[in-house]
């Protein structure tokens, strides 16, 4: 089984580009467009790794990093 990543990025092209060399790596990419998809998708999945831009419409990279740690800490 694979580690899971979770790219959260509003730009398609910056996610398209980091599943694409996370894949090459044999990591299995997951690729919500904003905050709010990224939090649905923590609470679906089991994520090992974030990789989340800062600058995002709905909800932005701070404000997701403040639920994470406050859930899963």
């Amino acid at each position: 089984m694979s580690e899971r990543v979770l790219v959260v990025d509003d730009e398609e092209v910056i996610r398209r580009y980091l599943r694409i060399q996370l894949f090459h790596c044999g990591f299995e990419v997951t690729e919500p467009e904003d905050g709010v998809e990224a939090l649905l998708k923590l609470n679906q999945e089991k994520i090992d790794l974030i990789i989340c831009d800062i600058v995002m419409p709905k909800k932005n990279g701070w404000e997701v990093l403040k639920k994470v740690r406050s859930d899963h800490l």
